[in-house]
Formats: C-alpha cells, structure tokens, sequence
C-alpha cells in the first residue's frame, strides 16, 4: 500500500511540474483529490487507484509546454520575477508569509511558480535559513519544506529532488510519528531554537520554495 501511494504521490507532483495536470475537471491546485488517492479513498469521481502498474494519471506530453531557456543570471532573475524572492549565498528563495496552507497546496504553489518546496540537504544551507528567518521571520513558526516518509514510515526522502535525508536537524525525541505525521516543517520550538519536525500534512502552514534552475516558465506567472 505505501509503495502504491509513493507513486501515486510521485505521478502527481511529476505531472504539477510540468503543468499539464491530465484531469481537467479538477484544477491542479486542488489538494484534496491528491489526499484522496494518498489516502486511497474510493471518493475519486470515477478514477481508481494504480492496479498492476496502470494509473489513471497520466502527463499528457503534447501540450505546450514553457520555454526551456536557462535564465542563469541571478540578478535578472530577482528583477524580473513577480515574486518577493530572496537571495541567499547564491540560491533564491521565496518565503510565504501571508497564507498558511496545507503541505500539498505548498508544492503545488511552489511548482506553479516555477520552484519547488526546499529541501534541505546540507547544514550549511540549514544555517544560512535559519539566520534568514530568525533575522527577518522570527514571528513565524512553522515552515513546510519538501522531506516526507509517505512512502514507506520512517524512510524521509526530499519530495523535490527524490534523495533520502542525508543530513538532519530533528529536535531531540523528533520524529515521532504522533498521529500518523508524515510530513516535515522547519520549526521554531522557542527561545529562537529552530529544528525540524513531523507534522500531519493537512496542518496550514507557512513554507519556502526553492529556486534550482531558472527558466522563462519561473518568471512567466501572473
């Protein structure tokens, strides 16, 4: 069953980056209809879960897709975008601070706008967020990021690149699964500490997105 909701999971947010969602009926940032096949609830309007490999979510490949050219220029990137991004030691950033929402409409944001939810694969990049957030987002507590164990209990893996956590920073006791938590935010436990944490998914939070690689789809949007 979790292998089944690990590619589920994997199909969906695969069809979200390229923006071709092949279910039109239902808007690609609907959250809910992506809960229900990880949930493998029966409530899918018709559509049933993966049987013998076969999925009833498919990309579909021959819509027009977004430019492709690479927008390597940082400072371009940071004009032209919409968004309030923010630079750091190279790598861009957005930070939501005025709608909390749950972690798979922070994907879907994220991958709208041309990013992804962070994953944070080093300490050095956990540090250089930290002394973002605590220097300009001290009032904030809880960030989602993209690390999951919905695929199989215990085994975290970064949504965004598909790497096993290789580098942590859980609070001490943490994970600890209470009441089925498979999602991981970065969170601030007081006094300026701030580690990660399992959290139930549906919770609303705020949450940052990645900027990897940069192309004209990123800076397209409304």
């Amino acid at each position: 069953m979790w292998k089944v909701k690990g590619i589920v999971a994997f199909v969906v947010f695969s069809c979200l980056a390229e923006g071709i969602y092949s279910r039109p009926e239902i808007r690609s940032q609907d959250p809910q209809w992506i809960l229900e096949l990880k949930l493998g609830t029966t409530n899918l309007g018709g559509l049933k879960p993966i049987i013998n490999g076969i999925s009833p979510v498919s990309c579909d490949s021959s819509k027009e897709k977004p430019s492709n050219e690479r927008l390597n220029n940082t400072k371009e990137i940071m004009e032209k975008s919409t968004l309030n991004l923010v630079e750091l030691d190279g790598s861009i950033y957005y930070f939501e601070k005025e709608k909390p929402v749950n972690y798979f409409e922070a994907m879907t944001f994220c991958k709208t706008n041309g990013m992804d939810l962070v994953s944070i694969e080093t300490e050095a990049e956990n540090e250089k967020l930290l002394k973002y957030i605590k220097a300009n987002l001290n009032s904030f507590e809880h960030f989602w990021t993209s690390g999951n164990d919905l695929s199989a209990e215990g085994h975290f893996t970064w949504l965004a690149t598909g790497e096993p956590f290789t580098y942590t920073n859980w609070k001490p006791s943490l994970p600890d699964n209470y009441d089925d938590e498979d999602c991981v935010e970065l969170r601030n436990f007081g006094d300026g500490s701030y580690f990660w944490n399992d959290m139930k998914c549906m919770h609303s939070l705020n949450f940052i997105c990645e900027l990897k690689e940069c192309t004209n789809f990123c800076l397209s949007r409304p």
